[in-house]
């Protein structure tokens, strides 16, 4: 079992530092939320499958992996062919465009991971998610040096993933695969990942995302279960604890840095404190995993010893379940409570963010699954389209709250997709749990299975999918998973012809990605030229992007916004009617057109938008002044 140590990680460095830069790239920029995130960090991907074809190397894909690749292939080509009935084309095109950037990574993954360099992987994931919960702690413990301070508006840790929830199950699966380098790797990745694990817990914390903490307690669970060596997962789990749990008691018991509206000196001071308790507390557990690893090599325990402990430890776990079936009841009324409490509305917590943490309250989520299922039914067989769920929810919401994403990954691809596309995600999904029975033997399968089923979990509550950072690190787990699952496979080559076939279809993706990339930067450009005050430069970068975007209604939007501000009126009118003629959905283009518009026109584009949009509190704000 000592085959991680022996495995090295220089020989697998590209391995590691793609894994590094590609999730840690994204998760500093807004998790790869925007689409040009999406474009630069495909072609890189695609650039280095190009490489592989073109040199001809060996690879060692079987059946799953093909199965797996073939799974995501069809699910992209079904979100594309979506764009025949969609209601928006324009969100369709980009949920395609985010879609290639999963099936980049699978390609790249499949031509390039050996199961030799599963661990240089699975490093290099901890190592970006670790630089990344390392830097947001440093916000929010020195917030007076680096100053992000903003207890007003959450107080939730998520710069710079950029969205709490997140951050949370990111951070969780990272702790997950710590967890794993922490068991079963050599002296060095042991204490990094050791250490690793109150930084990652600790941020796990900060976010206070409870979808985060169940995930990794479910992620925690699958691993223990599919382990062959769950006595040793569990022992170092239970030596690693005290750190990170110690460095969250410490933080819970600060108002400054639990309470929204505390003040800066205070959280600055308090900050300042929990910091150098987390460093002692980082080096404490790196020195007890080394501790327990010379314990593992130098000491003997009899199987009867060891019987005892095990027996202990199902003693202290049948113990705690009679206390939670005492106080709670048993597991048929325990579900019912808690989804009556998920579909119970927020209670108020105050300002006190520790306490949001013991509520399982869905936050409105009911509300959003419901409007998905009544897409579902209005479009049983194919869908809506992908990315349509956001404009139908503003005409069918009963809630004025403002959303784009159905909070469930499965039931919103039903309500785009219908269920084909289901089928299909479910199979890819599906596929790297196949491998896991194969994948057993090696001492890294539990953890990154237990990783990925954490992914799993929390995409049930959470737009997860639309976050890149975070389903390329389940997406790593998972083709980790696969690649342990070729047992001794030999690696071999591709034959000529089916060789010069994948690169045909390396270039044709490499072609969807950078014409999407294009017109995307330019978009983002003119954007931003506006937002400076270059309304010149705004304008000749939005129509640059329509040579690259012509589906896209975003560059006339743009251009007329630009306009606008430069005080072109007339012009910004006929930029938004062309806008709209590429989505007459979306009721924001309706709006800016009435914005800019007077009279009857304004009447009427106000008119479309409430329809759109009937519970929009800005065009409510506006139609009184209509009147007149």
């Amino acid at each position: 079992m000592r085959a991680v140590r022996r495995s090295g990680l220089a020989r697998h460095l590209p391995v590691f530092v793609t894994a590094g830069l590609v999730i840690g790239g994204l998760s500093f920029a807004n998790g790869g939320y925007f689409p040009v995130s999406w474009g630069w960090s495909a072609l890189g991907l695609l650039w280095l499958a190009a490489i592989a074809l073109t040199l001809g190397l060996a690879i060692e894909a079987g059946g799953l992996d093909l199965v797996f690749l073939g799974a995501l292939t069809g699910l992209t080509a079904w979100t594309f062919l979506s764009a025949l009935w969609t209601s928006t084309v324009p969100e369709t095109v980009l949920e395609g465009e985010r879609i290639l950037l999963y099936l980049s990574a699978a390609f790249a993954g499949l031509l390039l991971l050996r199961r030799a360099s599963v661990s240089a992987l699975l490093v290099g994931v901890v190592a970006a998610i670790t630089a990344v919960s390392t830097y947001a702690l440093v916000t929010r413990l020195f917030p007076d040096r680096f100053g992000v301070f903003d207890p007003i508006s959450g107080y939730r840790l998520s710069d710079p993933v950029g969205y709490w929830n997140a951050f949370g199950i990111l951070a969780a699966m990272g702790t997950l695969i710590a967890l794993g380098l922490a068991a079963r790797s050599g002296p060095a990745a042991r204490c990094f990942a050791a250490g690793s694990g109150v930084l990652l817990l600790l941020t796990v914390y900060f976010t206070y995302s409870r979808g985060g903490w169940i995930a990794f307690f479910v992620g925690l669970a699958a691993a223990i279960a599919v382990d062959r060596r769950r006595l040793q997962l569990i022992t170092t789990t239970l030596v690693l604890a005290p750190w990170p749990a110690l460095a969250i008691w410490v933080a819970s018991t600060s108002p400054a840095l639990t309470h929204q509206g505390a003040g800066l000196a205070a959280a600055s001071r308090d900050g300042h404190g929990l910091a150098v308790i987390t460093i002692g507390l980082v080096v404490a557990a790196a020195l007890a995993v080394l501790a327990l690893d010379w314990a593992e090599t130098a000491i003997s325990i009899p199987p009867g010893l060891r019987r005892a402990y095990a027996g202990t430890l199902v003693f202290v776990l049948a113990a705690f379940l009679i206390v939670v079936f005492g106080r709670y009841g048993f597991p048929p009324t325990l579900a019912r409570k808690t989804y009556d409490a998920f579909n119970a509305p927020a209670p108020a917590v105050g300002t006190d963010l520790n306490s949001r943490l013991f509520s399982l309250s869905g936050n409105g989520r009911t509300e959003q699954f419901h409007t998905a299922w009544q897409q579902v039914t209005d479009h049983p067989v194919l869908g809506g389209g992908a990315g349509s769920y956001g404009e139908y929810w503003f005409q069918h919401r009963r809630v004025s709250a403002t959303v784009h994403d159905a909070h469930t990954l499965y039931l919103e691809t039903l309500a785009e997709l219908g269920p084909i596309g289901l089928a299909m995600l479910a199979l890819a999904l599906a596929v790297p749990l196949a491998a896991i029975r194969r994948a057993r033997s090696s001492p890294l399968a539990a953890v990154a299975a237990g990783a990925y089923v954490a992914y799993l979990a929390h995409a049930f509550v959470d737009w997860d999918w639309e976050m890149p950072a975070v389903t390329l690190t389940a997406l790593a787990c998972g083709l980790a998973l696969l690649a342990l699952a070729r047992g001794q496979r030999p690696a071999r080559l591709l034959r000529p012809k089916v060789r010069m076939t994948a690169l045909g279809g390396t270039a044709v993706l490499v072609a969807i990605v950078l014409l999407g990339l294009l017109g995307n930067s330019a978009i983002s450009a003119s954007s931003k030229s506006a937002e400076a005050g270059h309304f010149a430069r705004a304008e000749s970068q939005a129509r640059r992007a329509m040579n690259f975007a012509p589906w896209s209604a975003e560059p006339w939007r743009r251009l007329g916004e630009a306009q606008v501000l430069a005080g072109k009126s007339a012009a910004a009118r006929a930029s938004f009617r062309k806008a709209i003629t590429k989505d007459r959905r979306d009721w924001t283009l309706w709006f800016e057109l009435a914005q800019a518009s007077r009279g009857r026109e304004r009447a009427l584009a106000l008119h479309q938008a409430s329809r759109l949009n009937p519970l929009s509190p800005e065009i409510a704000a506006v139609e009184p002044q209509e009147g007149r």
